[in-house]
């Protein structure tokens, strides 16, 4: 074999690659669109159940009945976004070497992390009062803003260059954290704080629905850029 042959198996190698990669992107892109669904869904769901359960008179009854709701909520979306990522680590034969994250890892990372928030928020809900603190809105704060960067890890780690969709998405995640705070302080009441989550709600749908739209687009631009001959 040639030099020149060797040259041209060798550039038909990577062509290939990145390729392989550019369908890699496109399928983490669209389970991202999945996730971004699903837990705008369970934002809403967040902020619909206090009209149910506020009627509830007794305090520790309604503490554990939020207790219970809320790990509901949690427990399934958190089961869905495992199982969504799961089927894209399956999809992609190339998962390992291009997030450096195992496939599984995929799945346990939003398993693991997601359990833990849902144990947190029950704990905490079944300390009589604590939201209706200084120190209970500072914690709740401070660990909703924790999830944004444990988001924000696992997008960059599962494809490198983080997307647009993804940025509007964490970002007004973090405003409304920030927001629906400082009115908690200023009122003296969660009146205003329900209200703080409903652009993010509407932030995620568009974001899933633009993860779907840009993964299209980004693959036809990546294939075409790399025409294998």
């Amino acid at each position: 074999m040639t030099d020149h042959q060797i040259e041209d198996v060798a550039r038909q190698l990577i062509c290939v690659g990145n390729r392989a990669m550019a369908m890699e992107r496109y399928i983490l892109r669209r389970a991202w669109g999945i996730y971004y669904a699903i837990w705008a869904l369970a934002i809403l769901l967040f902020i619909y159940i206090p009209n149910i359960l506020n009627p509830i008179r007794q305090p520790i009854f309604q503490d554990v009945a939020f207790g219970i709701s809320y790990g509901i909520i949690i427990a399934a979306a958190s089961y869905f976004s495992g199982f969504v990522f799961s089927r894209a680590a399956m999809a992609s034969k190339l998962q390992k070497s291009l997030s450096r994250v195992r496939s599984k890892s995929l799945k346990d990372g939003v398993l693991k992390y997601a359990l833990l928030a849902a144990l947190i928020l029950m704990v905490v809900l079944l300390a009589t009062g604590i939201f209706k603190t200084f120190d209970g809105v500072l914690f709740e704060a401070v660990t909703l803003g924790l999830v944004a960067i444990f988001v924000y890890r696992f997008v960059s780690q599962s494809m490198g260059r983080v997307p647009f969709e993804a940025i509007i998405a964490i970002g007004m995640f973090v405003l409304s954290d920030v927001v629906g705070t400082i009115s908690v302080i200023i009122t003296r009441g969660g009146t205003y704080y329900a209200y703080s989550w409903i652009p993010t709600v509407a932030v995620w749908l568009l974001a899933s629905v633009l993860s779907f739209v840009n993964a299209g687009d980004e693959l036809l631009q990546n294939l075409n850029a790399e025409e294998c001959s």
